[in-house]
């Protein structure tokens, strides 16, 4: 007997939180000097630039979220599984697959495969002898960002998660993801690109894989 089944599903953000614009944070700044006792660090008319778009370079109004996660994304699970036998022997094997992608663009990075193999063998060799046989294996494949040597939180997200998302929360609405000519914007007045999301997310600022095999034998 063949037995396939099949299911497909699809991952989304269970609630993203909303980031103020650039046009909201550059009045917010602005509001915190004058209570400072300070001037404003933006005039009206640059307050104006970050509401209209006119100049995306000098004034943008980057949204990080969008600009690196994707809505929704696949995984799927199959399996394959063959049984019969006869009044001395029975045996059942299965494969399955479990493939989920992640919710980055331009990114294989956390991305997840899984293959799970098993075998089970019963047969009567003698009246009084039975023999049994069974071997499950299970093969994973991880994929995430690369971890910064230099992170201080070496306990969290030592797989590089801790810069992904670190990263998306400090980075600023006014300055651009990247600039007109591919460069990668900074992200919070750092000229270290690589605080950039989409420099995390996408491999350029490196890469771990963990490849693991499981096995259980009787």
């Amino acid at each position: 007997q063949i037995n396939v089944s099949y299911n497909q599903g699809f991952n989304s953000w269970i609630k993203i939180p909303r980031f103020t614009n650039a046009a909201e944070y550059a009045e917010l700044v602005n509001e915190t000097k004058v209570y400072a006792g300070q001037s404003p660090v933006y005039t009206p008319a640059e307050l104006q630039k970050f509401k209209d778009g006119t100049d995306p370079v000098s004034y943008p109004n980057t949204n990080w979220v969008d600009a690196v996660t994707k809505k929704s994304t696949p995984q799927s699970r199959t399996n394959i599984s063959v049984s019969g036998g006869s009044d001395k022997a029975n045996y059942y094997a299965s494969f399955g697959h479990i493939e989920q992608k992640g919710q980055f663009k331009n990114s294989s990075l956390f991305n997840y495969a899984q293959n799970n193999l098993a075998l089970n063998v019963d047969a009567q060799v003698i009246e009084n002898l039975k023999v049994s046989f069974d071997v499950q294996l299970r093969y994973q494949d991880r994929r995430s960002p690369a971890a910064s040597s230099s992170s201080s939180f070496s306990g969290f997200g030592s797989d590089g998660s801790y810069n992904v998302f670190t990263g998306l929360l400090a980075s600023l609405p006014i300055y651009p993801a990247r600039f007109p000519d591919g460069r990668l914007g900074a992200t919070n007045g750092s000229v270290n690109s690589f605080l950039n999301p989409i420099a995390t997310t996408s491999g350029l600022a490196g890469e771990s894989r963990f490849r693991d095999l499981y096995s259980l034998n009787t």
